[in-house]
């Protein structure tokens, strides 16, 4: 069973990507809501998976069973080589408001992995985006590092960090 939602998750991912449509296609929530109802040690194995999509859902579902495992997988895969269970590590990460987890997604916003030939990543401007605007996170980011990001080779993120300067949120 988990097979098959797995193979229909992706099919929706790839009809969605290439603005194709199908109406009986189930959604992310649809695939979610049936890892929800997985047991936790059941959860722990698609943690582990080889499968991208299995480890993004697992953590998803992780959310709402238990938010300190979740945090700590979420530390584990915010350097996952797959780019969607990253971007739903940092989503996660970035709601924890904790300074470890600052550094981890700082550190992460400057990693090679999310650069394709030399252009910024959509996971960035997400990660860029929460840490800029929530204030519990921007309150913990140094000056140094707001300079660098206002210099940034993405024109999104140095348009943020100008407003936030503007708005006087730092």
């Amino acid at each position: 069973m988990i097979l098959f939602a797995n193979l229909i998750f992706v099919l929706t991912i790839v009809f969605g990507v290439f603005g194709l449509h199908l109406e009986a296609a189930p959604s992310f929530h649809q695939f979610w809501s049936s890892l929800s109802s997985q047991k936790e040690d059941e959860l722990l194995k698609l943690l582990e998976s080889r499968n991208w999509f299995e480890r993004a859902g697992a953590l998803l579902a992780f959310e709402t069973k238990d938010t300190q495992k979740c945090l700590h997988w979420a530390r584990k895969l915010i350097n996952d080589p797959a780019l969607l269970v990253r971007l739903h590590a940092a989503r996660i990460l970035l709601k924890s408001h904790d300074s470890q987890d600052v550094k981890l997604l700082v550190d992460e916003l400057y990693h090679p992995r999310n650069f394709l030939k030399g252009r910024s990543l959509f996971i960035r401007q997400e990660i860029a985006k929460g840490l800029l605007f929530t204030p519990e996170n921007k309150n913990k980011l140094s000056e140094r590092l707001i300079a660098k990001l206002s210099t940034d080779s993405d024109p999104m993120i140095r348009r943020w960090v100008s407003q936030g300067v503007i708005d006087g949120t730092k």
